[in-house]
């Protein structure tokens, strides 16, 4: 699955600090929760997996990537497997279904932080 980081444009970009506390204030309404990782980079959880926010230095835009699931990420115990999303033998019905809900919580986090960036 070739999807590990997808990148979006922004109008103006914040810092992750910012970015983590308005991401937290609507975490109640969906169903995303927004936390740091042990170098202070915003970590998106959506559905049970895990995706770190960058903004890009040189021009409006971040990049949403695929980091594995909350667990992994919480723990620092990603397998690589997960961490480059690669087909797992389950199947196309299984691969296919992985591919479109990593392709919905791109979008969804996506949405999400560009409205915090207006």
């Amino acid at each position: 699955m070739k999807m590990e980081k997808w990148t979006f444009s922004v109008n103006k970009k914040i810092d992750s600090d910012s970015l983590i506390q308005e991401l937290q204030k609507i975490s109640a309404s969906s169903e995303i929760v927004c936390k740091k990782d042990d170098e202070g980079r915003p970590v998106v959880k959506y559905k049970d997996e895990s995706f770190e926010i960058a903004f890009k230095e040189d021009k409006n835009a971040f990049t949403v990537a695929y980091v594995g699931t909350w667990q992994d990420a919480v723990d620092g115990l990603e397998s690589a497997a997960e961490l480059i999303g690669v087909y797992d033998g389950g199947g196309a019905e299984n691969y296919i279904g992985k591919y479109r809900k990593r392709a919905e919580a791109y979008g969804f986090i996506a949405y999400h932080v560009q409205q915090c960036c207006k």
